[in-house]
């Protein structure tokens, strides 16, 4: 008796499961299921494409983490030599950004993109002792724009503009750190002919082609349209000439630097300004404005002039790259 009850009670089951695959399938011709099948398989492969240029992302990410979570554990004397390894690290990769062409740096740091989370935490590290940040000045002027204005950033880091202004923003640098960013080399940006409102250039024209990155800035910018340029002063000079009031990284003066001292790395500065904006006027950009001089840096505002840009740079302006003494 109780086998027989068993019994039923599996066929039972076993018929309510075919009773729910019949009316599952009923009224659908296999044509139609195909279809869906199809359709689906589509929406699958899309969303696989999609995630694709976030996987070094979150690949980057991921390892910035656990680099962090590693700092946390080591003593105060590991930290000071971790802190001398990485400033190391970070001044070889920026000595490197400078004297190297665009292209090559962007082939170099798509070959190694943990390169790029190097130098940007000793960017970052450097930064801190900044009196002023020169980005903290252009957010504040690209806030007062419309916020249907569309803005590039060029050599943007992880972003930071794009994520702090109420405008649209494209980001472009040499490895996307973020979902944000588009890795490219800003010579050759994925955008339309005039196509942005402002173009932002913070601390970003580095390599030895460098003057490939505004030419592509003004094909892109529509007449008329606003461009930011942010640079350390002291790369306005000749080799051997600190800058304006001789300063050091971090803003301090230095101890020998006299009043006359002074008003001659000023002169100096002003002479080396005047022939990067006439480049510039080359180019097709008119200088708007001056911002007021901070103790390490220079932002300028430029406007995309209406006459025709030059194909050839005549005198091309030749920034000094920032070079470090050996330690």
């Amino acid at each position: 008796m109780f086998e027989v009850n068993s019994s039923r009670k599996k066929k039972g089951k076993k018929s309510n499961k075919n009773s729910k695959r019949k009316r599952g399938d009923s009224g659908l011709p296999n044509s139609y299921r195909e279809e869906v099948r199809s359709q689906r398989r589509g929406v699958e492969d899309r969303d696989r494409t999609a995630s694709a240029p976030n996987a070094v992302a979150r690949s980057l990410s991921t390892a910035a983490g656990e680099a962090r979570q590693k700092k946390k554990k080591l003593s105060s004397l590991q930290d000071r030599f971790l802190k001398k390894l990485q400033g190391a690290k970070f001044r070889k990769l920026n000595e490197d950004l400078y004297t190297t062409p665009g292209d090559a740096s962007f082939q170099r740091f798509q070959k190694d993109p943990n390169l790029f989370i190097e130098y940007h935490e000793g960017f970052r590290e450097q930064a801190r002792a900044w009196p002023k940040n020169p980005l903290d000045m252009i957010i504040r002027e690209v806030k007062e724009y419309p916020v249907t204005h569309l803005i590039g950033d060029f050599g943007c880091g992880d972003a930071r503009l794009a994520q702090t202004v109420p405008q649209k923003t494209h980001s472009f640098d040499l490895v996307a750190v973020n979902p944000h960013v588009t890795a490219c080399n800003v010579a050759n940006v994925p955008l339309s002919k005039e196509s942005l409102d402002i173009g932002v250039f913070c601390l970003a024209l580095m390599g030895t082609d460098y003057q490939k990155f505004l030419l592509e800035c003004h094909r892109v910018l529509k007449t008329g349209g606003a461009l930011f340029i942010a640079e350390v002063e002291s790369r306005f000079c000749p080799p051997g000439v600190s800058g304006g009031e001789g300063v050091d990284s971090s803003g301090k003066k230095h101890a020998h630097a006299s009043e006359a001292d002074a008003q001659r790395r000023n002169g100096i500065l002003e002479a080396g300004i005047k022939r990067f904006l006439k480049m510039m006027a080359e180019i097709g950009f008119d200088v708007v404005k001056r911002y007021a001089k901070t103790p390490f840096f220079v932002l300028f505002k430029f406007k995309k002039s209406s006459r025709p840009r030059t194909k050839v740079i005549s005198n091309p302006f030749k920034f000094k790259a920032c070079l470090y003494k050996k330690r």
